[in-house]
């Protein structure tokens, strides 16, 4: 029976605060061996300009709004190490879900395709899910100015971290990754996703898989439908539109998972998924959380998104559209949501 809850409470830590987005959305497990990144202290050199002032502001809606750009392929970068932080409060951890635009055998460096902040108070007994848009442009320590999710090509998950903290002074120092085909692979054994979709979403989908043949409203999503869904940022607003269906299929998979009330089927989904993630995490923090997770009744889930509404601008770089962010205003707001329970998403959709 012990065997049994320690199982349970393990996927309850999987699916509460290390289910994230791959591709559109991350799954997190355990790994019998977990990756090692170096946390060190951060360079007196690491300090982060601020905004790019070159900047050119655009105004209404750009018309590059849902084309997806490129970034160079860097062979072999260099692992950049996690600079190390203080806890902001012991109570809260925060864990950056990563998905790459990729397989996780790929040799060549690839970008943070989607990119997700869970964060879990034990005190509260909360978990709190933000979504950080990629096309925010800002400074990566070494590289100058770029969108945000370039951080991942040119230096790996610690360079990514490392990054995030600074623009929004942040205390990240733990990370799950995986990508395209796994994220596919670990809906496909959860047995696929029930849910809403648009005259849009479906389109998308059905123009992409030739055996697809969607409706619009109830649609039942397997691993290769999920993963469109979870990608698309054609069907309009772009990133905003896509980080929330991202959202969606999140708590989707979670409450799907959750429904069967079946240790087997928790165990089941929990070794199959060992082999689909990269962490930092020891086995036995996820256990801890696991447990504590599994003993909250009536879970309080709630979302954010970076940058918040208001606090941004469209602006113009080489051509191509980006985010102005304000990020002083964006670090106190997420800041006052992850610690003092301030206000996060009240709109369930975007429109689409």
């Amino acid at each position: 029976m012990n065997r049994v809850w320690k199982i349970v409470g393990i996927t309850a830590a999987v699916l509460v605060v290390l289910v994230g987005i791959g591709a559109g959305v991350v799954y997190a497990g355990l790994r019998s061996v977990h990756e090692y990144i170096p946390i060190v202290s951060a360079p007196p050199s690491s300090t982060n300009p601020g905004a790019d002032q070159s900047l050119v502001l655009l105004e209404g809606t750009p018309d590059d709004i849902d084309e997806d750009y490129a970034l160079p392929e860097v062979e072999n970068p260099d692992d950049t190490p996690i600079y190390q932080k203080v806890r902001i409060d012991e109570d809260v951890i925060n864990i950056l879900m990563l998905g790459q635009d990729s397989g996780l055998e790929d040799n060549v460096s690839t970008r943070s395709d989607s990119c997700f902040l869970i964060s879990y108070d034990r005190s509260k007994g909360s978990v709190k899910m933000v979504s950080i848009l990629r096309d925010t442009w800002t400074h990566i320590e070494g590289h100058g100015y770029n969108r945000v999710n370039a951080a991942y090509s040119f230096g790996g998950i610690g360079l990514l971290i490392n990054t995030l903290n600074d623009m929004y002074d942040l205390d990240i120092q733990h990370y799950v990754i995986t990508g395209f085909d796994e994220f596919a692979d670990c809906i496909d054994q959860l047995g696929g996703l029930d849910m809403d979709l648009t005259e849009k979403e479906v389109k998308f989908i059905n123009d992409r898989l030739p055996d697809a043949d969607l409706k619009a409203g109830p649609c039942h999503l397997n691993g290769a439908m999920a993963l469109l869904h979870a990608r698309n940022r054609r069907t309009g607003n772009g990133d905003f539109g896509r980080t929330q269906r991202q959202r969606d299929i999140m708590l989707t998979s979670y409450k799907t998972l959750l429904s069967s009330r079946n240790p087997a089927q928790y165990l089941s989904f929990i070794q199959y998924a060992l082999n689909n993630v990269r962490t930092n995490m020891e086995p036995d923090e996820l256990v801890t959380l696991g447990m504590e997770v599994l003993q909250t009744e009536n879970l309080d889930i709630s979302y954010a998104r970076l940058p918040y509404d208001g606090t941004w601008s469209y602006a113009e770089k080489d051509g191509k559209s980006v985010l102005s962010v304000d990020f002083e205003e964006n670090t106190k707001l997420i800041k006052d949501f992850l610690y003092n329970g301030g206000e996060g998403l009240t709109k369930d959709r975007e429109d689409n």
